[in-house]
């Protein structure tokens, strides 16, 4: 069989795999004998005929399914549309008419989407709001409901955080008087309540922060005061030559205050006067003493031990 006879041959039984609807067969075929042949243009028009008849089917389906989905475009079943068309981009992708209606479909259930978020927003705002006034074990209760209902959503999860921070600024411009006090057991009293309705909140957070700082600061202020007065009752103490007490009062002070040097100073002074003072009685009492030492000595000698 000649060259030409041979290709003639090839190309009718190509034809016929094409006119039998054996598409992806007779295409397999052709790059086949393209491979074999690379100078044989018959074979690639015979891939381009296979081409067309492929695009031409898919068109065919996907206005099938386009004609199919019609009914739900009344129903603004978007989401339905959307299910049957955008398979169809895996066998239309550059179907210019088949991108239209998905991409209208997306843009109408993006806006249904945000309309019936915005009615949810507005309606349950309208509930909360009422209950904010009026009944505040009601609020929580509600708070708690809708995010039982809906668990992981943003917008429910957003609104309930937001009223609960708003029903805590309340309780905390409520108790301003409270909280601007030293009543500092009253007012740690007050947040433990507040984080039974928000344990997270950034707002008590804060006030508990706040809270530590102040009583840090007014211990510091009231160490400092005790400090400062005692000074004039250790200088009384020193000048009055009570030095014993005076450095078991500096060792009081010092518990409080360790790195006080001023009162290190006052301390190591007071032990130095009562080291003083002690050999100063120890000699005055020996020459209070010597006379009769020196008597009893003469008479009886024998009760005194020489070294």
């Amino acid at each position: 069989m000649s060259d030409k006879a041979f290709f003639t041959q090839v190309e009718q039984n190509i034809e016929i795999m094409i006119s039998e609807g054996k598409l992806k067969d007779a295409y397999e075929k052709c790059k086949g004998y393209l491979s074999e042949y690379p100078d044989e243009d018959v074979f690639i028009d015979l891939m381009r005929k296979i081409e067309d008849r492929v695009e031409e089917k898919n068109n065919k389906l996907i206005k099938g399914k386009i004609d199919e989905v019609k009914p739900l475009w009344a129903k603004n079943d978007y989401v339905g549309i959307l299910n049957k068309l955008k398979p169809l981009l895996e066998i239309g992708p550059n179907n210019t008419k088949l991108k239209g209606l998905i991409q209208k479909a997306q843009e109408e259930y993006r806006d249904e989407v945000e309309q019936l978020q915005k009615n949810f927003k507005e309606q349950n705002e309208e509930k909360l709001n009422k209950l904010l006034k009026n009944d505040e074990k009601g609020l929580l209760e509600e708070l708690f409901a809708m995010e039982k209902n809906s668990p992981g959503n943003k917008q429910v999860l957003e609104m309930t955080k937001r009223y609960r921070d708003i029903l805590i600024k309340m309780k905390i411009d409520g108790k301003e008087d409270l909280i601007y006090s030293e009543k500092f057991e009253d007012i740690a009293h007050f947040i433990s309540q507040l984080k039974r309705i928000d344990k997270d909140s950034k707002r008590i957070n804060d006030l508990e922060g706040g809270l530590r700082l102040r009583q840090h600061g007014t211990q510091v202020e009231e160490k400092d005061e005790y400090i400062y007065k005692s000074y004039t009752h250790l200088d009384t103490l020193m000048r009055l030559g009570k030095y014993d007490k005076a450095t078991r009062v500096a060792e009081e002070l010092l518990a409080v205050d360790k790195s006080n040097k001023k009162l290190l100073e006052i301390k190591k002074k007071a032990e130095r006067k009562v080291n003083i003072k002690s050999r100063e009685d120890a000699i005055n009492s020996i020459e209070e003493n010597l006379p009769a030492l020196k008597k009893d000595y003469k008479a009886d000698k024998t009760q005194f031990i020489k070294i």
